[in-house]
């Protein structure tokens, strides 16, 4: 891993982090040990620094200052219609199916979703959070294998929340949208689709005299959703006792800002977490809990994915947790800015 040193404390730190995990100072004109001149980074989110660091992620901290950009408007490259013969189902409902929100090692939302549509057609992708009209990512994307795989959406400075978001898949199917390989599969203005899975351009016309057809389609997905515990009640409280507590480090650290559970979730964020792995589980051994905190750590560079776990204890008598491991002392703490 490249490194190179904080200018203020004198450690070392990833090369390309903008902002030292352990003194806090800007690290735009720190100097790389590699002796290559230090490069000014936008700043990045807190989480990012201290994931670097606390998670002992060495691949992870040298790509982490470039974690979040602007908002990305993108055309996927072309893609061939397929020569498999499309067959629709005539009697669907909907076009879009098994719609999935996952991150990528720079803790941008990645959308994929199955599409009954040919290979080619072009569909424009909308991620926001729910209920907000405004699409804060957008994206053109081509249908490949059936599949709609978006580019990854992030919004400056800081990473995308866990939480509840609409995705919108829109697209029509005229020589403006659609090439015309693709529109002698699906008919002018779709009309070799199945309706009920479309909607017409020209509702106030008669139904004899729509001819012309679009893909508009509005779902919701959840980001980072934590499965959910598969124990008893007993078990599930005391999870929900351990994620509801504010832990304090020893040192200049203190108090965490946030609970254990936000911390976790804030630390997913990042982008570090296998989106799907993260898991909550509870056992009782001589009336103390443990609780365990399963995620797989993203490998980088062709480094494979890391199973990996964090694990605090519970005393049901005096309800006093503590971090047992150093995987959950760092993902009990916060810091307060």
């Amino acid at each position: 891993m490249e490194t190179k040193v904080c200018y203020a404390c004198r450690k070392e730190v990833p090369a390309l982090a903008s902002v030292c995990p352990f003194c806090r100072s800007s690290l735009g004109a720190a100097v790389p040990t590699n002796g290559a001149p230090g490069v000014a980074k936008k700043k990045t989110h807190w989480a990012v620094g201290c994931l670097a660091v606390f998670l002992g992620l060495g691949v992870f901290g040298g790509i982490v200052g470039s974690i979040f950009g602007g908002e990305k408007k993108t055309d996927s490259g072309a893609v061939a219609p397929s020569a498999k013969p499309f067959a629709p189902d005539p009697n669907a409902k909907t076009l879009i199916s098994d719609l999935t929100a996952s991150r990528d090692q720079y803790g941008g939302v990645i959308v994929s979703a199955n599409a009954a549509l040919p290979d080619g057609t072009d569909v424009m992708i909308n991620f926001g959070p729910a209920g907000n009209p405004k699409a804060f990512g957008q994206a053109k994307v081509k249908v490949s294998g059936g599949r709609l795989v978006s580019p990854a959406f992030t919004i400056k400075n800081v990473p995308w929340s866990s939480g509840t978001y609409q995705v919108a898949f829109f697209s029509r199917f005229d020589g403006v949208w659609q090439t015309t390989a693709v529109r002698a599969i699906t008919g002018e203005g779709g009309a070799n689709l199945p309706r009920a899975a479309l909607k017409s351009q020209d509702p106030d016309l008669p139904a004899s005299a729509q001819t012309r057809f679009e893909l508009d389609v509005k779902l919701k997905v959840e980001l980072d959703k934590e499965r959910a515990p598969s124990g008893s009640p007993e078990e599930t409280a005391a999870i929900t006792k351990v994620k509801a507590a504010r832990l304090t480090l020893p040192g200049s650290q203190g108090r965490s800002h946030d609970t254990v559970g936000v911390a976790v979730k804030t630390f997913a964020s990042a982008g570090s977490f296998i989106s799907d792995s993260l898991k909550w589980t509870a056992e009782k051994q001589d009336g103390i809990w443990t609780v365990t905190f399963s995620f797989v750590d993203r490998g980088l560079n062709g480094n494979p994915d890391v199973p990996s776990k964090a694990q605090w204890s519970l005393n049901p008598k005096t309800g006093e947790v503590k971090y047992l491991d150093k995987n959950a002392k760092n993902l009990s703490w916060t810091p307060s800015y």
